[in-house]
């Protein structure tokens, strides 16, 4: 049987926080506009152990879950919810393995750059110095 995705996932439980919810059938956005208090109620009537973020500026809820320990793995794997059993690996760009999360690579590459250049400054350290920098899983030479 071939390995998930998950197994090989370098930032275990990004896809557990920051999500949002939809109603299946319709679409339609769990708590939108809704109150903090109304989410969580709503959440619990529906036996899911989501908890509430934070609502954007369009009154869609971001989430988080419960479930999720420190390793960034559900703690409750067996009995996780539908909406989690559904989630394909690579389906989303929560998902580190998204193909368009290079983007966000890049990005986290630049920011990583710039701290370099910053720390070589202050340790005095040739500009020339090439250093090993872990990215995404993967060592980059900087």
């Amino acid at each position: 049987m071939p390995r998930s995705k998950c197994s090989k996932c370098v930032d275990p439980g990004r896809c557990c926080s920051g999500f949002v919810l939809t109603y299946p059938g319709n679409g339609h956005y769990v708590g939108k506009w809704k109150t903090k208090a109304w989410v969580e109620k709503k959440l619990k009537e529906m036996d899911l152990p989501y908890y509430p973020i934070r609502r954007g500026r369009d009154g869609i809820w971001t989430y988080g879950c419960h479930w999720l320990n420190e390793k960034g793995r559900c703690s409750h794997y067996r009995k996780r919810p539908k909406t989690c059993r559904n989630f394909k690996p690579g389906s989303d760009a929560l998902c580190t393995m998204h193909s368009g999360s290079n983007e966000i690579e890049k990005r986290l590459d630049a920011l990583d750059r710039a701290v370099l250049t910053l720390a070589k400054e202050m340790v005095k350290v040739e500009p020339s110095t090439k250093f090993l920098l872990s990215v995404g899983g993967r060592m980059v030479e900087i």
